[in-house]
């Protein structure tokens, strides 16, 4: 990551630098935006040197989290950075049980060096994150899509400056998604983990996992054949790893099995299991002891890859009814079926020592949930149209408050129209503020993964899900050219203090290009990932 970062600061050196601070300063673009910014005086000089203290860094995965900004700072020109050593601007870490929120924290910025205050890791890790932001943007200027505009910056000069500011913040939800489509896409190891690393300087903390769908299995089993026939699925190994690399960035792993709807991959090895299509096509199971024992042994391989407090998805959406031949006297019906497969997550975690919350989708107008459910369960409504407001406010009020269960909102782009990639998510966020059971929202890539296409999607929706209400700009429409615009410029400025995020480097990652099964680019363009993409039972 060194040379890349490298050779990105080498091209933008020199932009944006300025003697006249303050006015260029207040301009930083910070995403997400921090509950709380004071301003405490004068701008000082960019330190010369600079000293990393009280980092655990002797544990590997705490060294890992902290890499990026020693990465930086080792590729500014006139910058030396040393660890736990004296300097003229010293980071220094502190735990602080004062801070009340569990992801929050204090970040006070002064001339002799920042000092970050949080009670747990998480906290400390996203002052990190404020910080890697203002000491780039400070070195280079906000960024260089401001020359030529309105905005009047003083002629360039030898000198950078750092803004004397403390910051108070927290999160706006506790739980804030992505969401990466396997079942219609592939996602190699290095690539998730480049998303990962994207994720968390962007302060989501939870990776929603499609593992497979219709078109493809992108998991592959060890304990059963489904996957087997994709070259390109993870495998129990890749999952167990990836969740361990995520944890060391403050993120956990929400994998989801499918279990009614869109098992087309499924029922291509287990044929028997299919009961007819599902709404939209595709596949659903036929409901019955035979479909429970296979999703019984999906859900324990799945289980033993997470760690001992975790959660499953169990999908639910956009399926057809058909109860397997031979049981029709067993009393099923839709919402039994939620017990029945409430119960099955539960009794495997049970036998695993471990605790797992269900996630299920809230299809469409949703259905009733037994009473006799228990309490781990998170219902997750979607919409991703600008055009959905209306809907929005309407679902929020069926599945917010009080004395209701937990929700998820399911905002991001649909494989069948990008028109919401934001807009969406700033509405959702907007309808769920007033309801206390609302933990966030996912925002979902489906069909796709051109990441690198669609990264504003993340980049904004991590500022709705974060950032304070006030902050939004709440009056204009959210998918107007101008608040657009706005995105993008400081998007693509961040890109280049923070190169993880880099187009080529996520097209690099990424390797070919899949839409719904099929590759779209040479030699492939085309052709589908597996043969589960066009079989017909």
């Amino acid at each position: 990551m060194k040379k890349c970062l490298a050779l990105f600061l080498v091209c933008w050196n020199g932009m944006l630098t300025a003697d006249a601070k303050v006015d260029l300063l207040k301009q930083i673009p910070l995403i997400p935006a921090p509950q709380l910014v004071q301003d405490n005086g004068e701008p000082f000089p960019f330190p010369g040197r600079i000293s990393i203290q009280g980092w655990p860094l002797h544990d590997a995965e705490q060294r890992r989290a902290i890499d990026g900004l020693i990465d930086l700072l080792s590729a500014l020109p006139g910058v030396e950075t040393v660890i736990d050593r004296p300097a003229d601007f010293s980071i220094v870490f502190s735990h602080d049980p004062a801070v009340v929120h569990p992801e929050g924290y204090l970040l006070r910025i002064s001339r002799s060096g920042a000092a970050i205050r949080a009670r747990t890791a998480a906290g400390r890790f996203y002052a990190l994150q404020t910080l890697y932001q203002i000491l780039g943007f400070s070195y280079f200027g906000p960024g260089f899509l401001y020359e030529g505009e309105e905005t009047e910056l003083p002629d360039a000069g030898e000198k950078k400056y750092v803004p004397a500011w403390t910051i108070h913040d927290h999160p706006r939800y506790p739980m804030r998604s992505l969401m990466l489509d396997l079942g219609r896409a592939v996602f190699s190891k290095a690539y998730i983990q480049r998303i990962i690393r994207i994720m968390a300087h962007l302060k989501l903390n939870t990776l929603h996992l499609h593992l497979y769908d219709d078109e493809i299995g992108g998991y592959r089993f060890d304990s059963l054949p489904l996957g087997k026939e994709n070259p390109l699925a993870l495998t129990k190994t890749d999952l167990q790893e990836l969740v361990r690399y995520a944890r060391s960035y403050h993120i956990a792993i929400l994998p989801e099995i499918e279990s009614w709807g869109h098992v087309k991959s499924v029922v291509y090895h287990y044929p028997e299991l299919y009961g007819g299509p599902g709404m939209y096509g595709g596949a659903s199971f036929a409901v019955g002891e035979k479909t429970f024992a296979v999703l019984e042994k999906m859900y324990g391989e799945i289980a033993d890859c997470l760690p001992d407090t975790a959660a499953i998805h169990v999908g639910l959406d956009e399926a057809r009814w058909f109860v397997a031949p031979g049981e029709a006297n067993k009393g099923y019906t839709p919402e039994k079926l939620v017990t029945i497969i409430y119960d099955l997550v539960q009794k495997v975690a049970r036998e695993r020592g471990k605790h797992l919350t269900m996630h299920m989708w809230a299809d469409h107008k949703g259905r009733p949930i037994p009473a006799q459910v228990g309490p781990n369960l998170v219902l997750q409504p979607w919409k991703y149209r600008h055009s959905d407001q209306e809907r929005i406010v309407q679902v929020m009020s069926q599945y917010g408050g009080k004395d209701k269960r937990p929700v998820m909102m399911g905002a991001g782009i649909t494989s069948a129209c990008r028109s919401g990639d934001f807009a969406a998510t700033r509405l959702w966020c907007l309808a769920g503020d007033p309801y206390p059971n609302v933990l966030g929202a996912t925002l979902c890539l489906w069909g796709t993964n051109n990441l690198a296409d669609r990264l504003i999607m993340l980049y904004a929706g991590a500022s709705y899900l974060w950032s304070p209400r006030k902050l939004q700009p709440v009056e204009e429409d959210p998918y107007s050219e101008d608040l657009r615009f706005r995105f993008e410029r400081n998007m693509q400025n961040w890109q280049l203090i923070f190169p993880d995020a880099a187009e080529a480097a996520l097209d690099f990652d990424r390797g070919p290009e899949v839409f719904l099964g099929r590759y779209l680019q040479p030699p492939f363009n085309g052709k589908a990932v597996a043969p589960t993409r066009d079989y017909k039972p």
